[in-house]
């Protein structure tokens, strides 16, 4: 049984890229993960809204550990397992807020524990609050995660993920 488990998750199916990009690339010891959002359902996102406005700080909160779950599971599928993160370096997150009065922060904090909860090392971390993001969804998260030396994806070079196009 792995720690995510034992914590009472799973991983989702990784997704796949909506256009013409890849969700996680390889660079030598470190992965960069472009942003992951709320789960899709049917192509579209599971959640939509704002912190403030449309969702509260636990809605978005219980939103950011899916979102994370699901750059976990791009991290799993470039990488082979989540035994070949060594440490998660850097986490970014977008939060969409509808003003000034909202906590950003405290609406990402339940998926950084999460993250402290697996990987037993907190990361660096910037939250951005934003007005906006694409198709409505309130959080985007983005990571950079350093590689255990002894991992690697012969078959994918530079451990990129194959683009699939909209058709």
């Amino acid at each position: 049984m792995t720690r995510l488990e034992d914590l009472g998750y799973s991983l989702p199916p990784a997704v796949s890229p909506l256009g013409a990009y890849v969700t996680g690339v390889r660079a030598g010891d470190l992965a960069f993960f472009g942003g992951h959002g709320p789960l899709r359902h049917e192509g579209k996102p599971a959640y939509r809204g704002r912190l403030g406005v449309d969702l509260t700080i636990e809605d978005v909160g219980e939103i950011a550990v899916g979102s994370m779950l699901s750059v976990l599971a791009s991290a799993k599928q470039l990488l082979g397992n989540l035994g070949a993160i060594d440490q998660v370096l850097k986490v970014c997150a977008f939060v969409a807020c509808g003003s000034e009065e909202v906590d950003p922060v405290a609406a990402c904090e339940p998926a950084l524990m999460l993250l402290n909860q697996i990987f037993e090392q907190p990361p660096a971390v910037t939250i951005v609050p934003v007005l906006v993001l694409p198709n409505n969804i309130p959080i985007m998260l983005e990571l950079i995660v350093k590689v255990r030396a002894d991992s690697g994806h012969a078959d994918r070079p530079n451990g990129s993920i194959a683009i699939k196009s909209r058709s």
